[in-house]
């Protein structure tokens, strides 16, 4: 049993920096986005408000969804939603298209900021639970820290698109082990309804 818990938090340990990684990994290269996509310093910027904004919305959205889904499934969609932004983001040649791919991938990245700490509930009580969150709220802080300076030396190396890319392996080896190692969470699932996105 214990084994089983620590293997569950662990690939949640994996997937808490996700979501923050997304906004500052790519920070540094918010020049050369600008100059590559030819558009505008401020326009640019927008890249980072509209992923804050999905990001925020989504966190109304996952915590009902996987009491209706299951943790796991809600994690699975959330992880394939965040791949897929990060894939379109990668491949963007306008900055339009960058917009609707950090839309996307706020969207995805929300399940786990939210998630993470879900599935800790749902394993931990007491002091273990104690223990766990601060060992999420440990990666979730050191995240931005050294997210931006990886951006830095992955725009040396390849430019501003490698770091999206970074991002699309890393969501698909997340959802590789959590097909094999995350097992659900949720004993009793319920109905999901609008009206719970309210509370």
């Amino acid at each position: 049993m214990h084994s089983r818990t620590s293997i569950i938090f662990l690939v949640v340990l994996i997937l808490t920096p996700m979501g923050q990684l997304a906004v500052d990994l790519y920070i540094p290269s918010l020049p050369l986005i600008a100059k590559d996509l030819h558009t505008s310093m401020s326009l640019t910027q927008q890249t980072v408000s509209i992923y804050l904004l999905a990001l925020g919305i989504g966190q109304f959205i996952y915590g009902p969804l996987s009491d209706s889904w299951g943790r796991k499934n809600a994690i699975f969609a959330g992880t394939f939603l965040f791949l897929i932004g990060s894939l379109l983001a990668s491949f963007a040649h306008s900055i339009e298209m960058l917009l609707i791919a950090r839309a996307v991938q706020g969207l995805g990245g929300a399940a786990a900021t939210v998630l993470s700490k879900v599935v800790a509930v749902d394993i931990y009580k007491n002091q273990q639970l104690t223990r766990a969150s601060a060992y999420i709220g440990l990666v979730w802080g050191v995240s931005p820290v050294i997210a931006p300076a990886i951006g830095g030396m992955l725009e040396v190396f390849s430019g501003w698109r490698l770091g999206f890319a970074v991002l699309t392996c890393y969501a698909f080896i997340f959802i590789i082990l959590a097909y094999f190692l995350l097992e659900e969470t949720l004993p009793h699932k319920k109905m999901f309804h609008l009206k719970s996105l309210k509370k």
